[in-house]
């Protein structure tokens, strides 16, 4: 269910026939009931650490000694009363402080992780509680972690995903992926770290992007629109080159599967996360044979296997979801 219509339902903004929708969505699983749980805290109470920390106890404090001093000429006996009703009004205060304080720490600081991810063939599209927008391609996992008190907006991918962050300058996006880090303030750009591949790719369209390395030169690589990072995951050894178009980048966001000068092995990887197949070679010098070709991601996979084998001359055969692939004698 869209966030926007949580929020309106806790703001008490919908009517009758939409609130009783939200209430059976959030009653029909324990998940639904932890996100709207989340929701309130971040909407409600967030509203009253603001509040909080508005206050001013050095000068609450100061207002109660110049009080206290005004008194000090009178009895001691009135003195004493007069300093306990100042006393215990501002201990009792001054403890409410911080026992809110405490709680507010302790429910903000606890990270909460928001968790999407989609199958082989499935693509998906979803707003994170910032306002980022974020586009998952098949085979894809995202962890958001959200913590109202921490400096930095900390998601954790494996896969591949296309980002338009919320512009917040104080509170940076931070892309982890194999230990390598993508940093942003308000950006465009896509991000592809497979589990089967060794590397992490970066292709910046708008804004800037910092990519940091680990290890002890922990060296950092800024990059423009237009420009795609290649980091080997293991030996960090990187390559920068520019895009003449986006549209390659991004065609698995419209269904499409464009392919230029990549040899078979790398086609087959990418069939294998969108048709849930998986592929087998007879002869090791299939992997290396180059195509450059487009598909849909609705075409069929027998289909987009005919038409590769008559473009190489190799032959193939399927067993459920296995497909082996020979030269053809």
């Amino acid at each position: 269910m869209e966030q926007t219509k949580l929020l309106s339902y806790l703001n008490g903004e919908l009517n009758n026939e939409d609130s009783l929708q939200v209430e059976t969505w959030c009653e029909s699983s324990e998940e639904n009931s932890t996100l709207l749980e989340q929701l309130y805290y971040i909407t409600f109470l967030g509203e009253r650490a603001a509040a909080m920390g508005s206050i001013n106890i050095e000068k609450s404090f100061a207002q109660w000694k110049a009080a206290a001093k005004r008194k000090e000429k009178t009895a001691r006996t009135r003195h004493f009363v007069s300093l306990r009703n100042y006393v215990i009004p501002f201990a009792a205060f001054f403890i409410g402080v911080i026992v809110t304080a405490g709680f507010s720490f302790f429910v903000f600081n606890k990270s909460s992780n928001y968790i999407v991810e989609t199958a082989a063939g499935q693509r998906a599209q979803f707003v994170l509680p910032d306002g980022s927008r974020v586009w998952l391609n098949s085979a894809t996992q995202l962890v958001y972690k959200t913590s109202v008190w921490s400096r930095t907006r900390q998601v954790n991918l494996s896969g591949e995903a296309y980002f338009e962050v919320a512009h917040n300058k104080r509170i940076p996006f931070v892309v982890n992926s194999k230990h390598i880090k993508v940093q942003v303030l308000g950006t465009k750009f896509n991000v592809r770290a497979r589990p089967s591949e060794d590397k992490v790719v970066t292709t910046l369209l708008k804004g800037s992007v910092r990519i940091d390395l680990p290890g002890e030169s922990a060296a950092s690589i800024l990059l423009q629109p237009g420009q795609t990072l290649n980091v080997n995951a293991k030996t960090l050894a990187t390559t920068l080159t520019n895009t003449s178009s986006a549209k390659n980048v991004l065609a698995w966001m419209s269904g499409k599967l464009i392919f230029e000068k990549a040899d078979l092995e790398q086609i087959t990887r990418c069939l294998e996360r969108h048709f849930d197949v998986q592929f087998h070679f007879d002869d090791e010098k299939l992997k290396k044979e180059s195509f450059t070709c487009e598909f849909l991601t609705d075409d069929d996979i027998t289909s987009i296997l005919s038409v590769l084998s008559m473009a190489k001359d190799f032959q193939y055969r399927t067993a459920g979801n296995q497909v082996y692939l020979s030269c053809r004698k």
